[in-house]
């Protein structure tokens, strides 16, 4: 069993993440969804789980997925070096800092 450092969520069985935009300095950066990454073309719409952390299509990745691209620099967002502070999830209306 796996739980998202930011949704709280089961990995494996959770459809998708609450996380749905970055921040830098405060300017958001929508989070790219499953099946919307530019550096993989559109090949993942046809996958019907993320393999690294189990979203369904169109759902946002969790925390340190290897297939996430960053909405900013477009690159793996788990080795890109963006300076994301802050988070925001679907229900949030107050951001919270990045962990």
């Amino acid at each position: 069993m796996a739980i998202c450092q930011l949704c709280d969520r089961e990995m494996l069985t959770a459809s998708s993440c609450t996380v749905s935009a970055l921040h830098i300095a405060g300017k958001p950066f929508a989070a790219v969804p499953y099946g919307g990454e530019t550096r993989y073309g559109r090949i993942v719409s046809t996958l019907r789980r993320c393999h690294d952390c189990g979203v369904e299509p169109e759902g946002f990745h969790h925390l340190g997925c290897d297939w996430a691209e960053c909405p900013h620099c477009r690159g793996q967002l788990f080795t890109c070096s963006c300076p994301f502070d802050e988070f925001a999830g679907e229900d949030d209306d107050d951001l919270d800092d990045w962990p």
